[in-house]
């Protein structure tokens, strides 16, 4: 009897737990071709909460905000301008970011540097495109000496399309290299301790798979 009786409590409370859980999906678009799904239980984590979380993913929204380089003219000039003033805005918006748990400080706080990093490599595209000076070869107090050659080489380009081409290609390649090495990457291990504590899973797609 004692028996039955437990066993009839352990059903009830299974029972009363599947049936509390609020199984929840949200997809994000992230980038041009990719989709964040992410599941979770409503009943332990709120869906807003969730919505705001998900801005820290690694390729979510305070990691998209860039400037490319697309091109040296006038018009590359105002695009880049625009950019700009859209990751500054975005800067603004992470700076002010304080109700977050504890346990994404180092999640955020490395999309803190790069966005400043980024903002920075457009800017040295955009004082480019202005007066054609050279790209600085150091960054946040540290020197790139393998970039400064390169820059070197721009300065001294008369032809202002294979200036623009070698800022293009080398020497932003060599930056993001060097840069991406001392800061290295986004804390993957924190997210994901992050999302298991709460209960949330987090899978990235292509669109162009479907």
């Amino acid at each position: 009897m004692a028996i039955r009786s437990l066993l009839g409590l352990i059903f009830v409370c299974t029972a009363t737990s599947l049936l509390a859980a609020q199984h929840t999906t949200f997809r994000f678009s992230i980038g041009l071709d990719e989709v964040d799904t992410v599941e979770f239980d409503e009943s332990r984590v709120s869906a807003d909460d969730v919505k705001h979380w998900m801005k820290f993913t690694e390729n979510g929204y305070y990691s998209s905000a860039g400037i490319s380089l697309s091109g040296c003219d006038e018009n590359a000039e105002a695009r880049m301008l625009k950019d700009l003033q859209h990751a500054g805005q975005i800067k603004a918006e992470l700076n002010q970011e304080f109700g977050y748990p504890s346990e994404l400080s180092p999640v955020v706080n490395y999309l803190k540097q790069l966005l400043r990093f980024n903002i920075w490599l457009g800017q040295q595209y955009i004082t480019f495109a202005e007066t054609r000076s050279a790209p600085a070869s150091a960054y946040d107090e540290t020197n790139f000496p393998e970039c400064r050659v390169i820059a070197e080489r721009i300065a001294h380009e008369p032809d202002a399309q294979q200036q623009c081409e070698q800022l293009a290609n080398a020497w932003t390649q060599c930056i993001l290299k060097s840069e991406y090495r001392r800061m290295g990457p986004y804390p993957k291990a924190r997210w994901k301790a992050f999302l298991d504590a709460n209960g949330i899973r987090e899978s990235v797609s292509s669109t162009t798979n479907e």
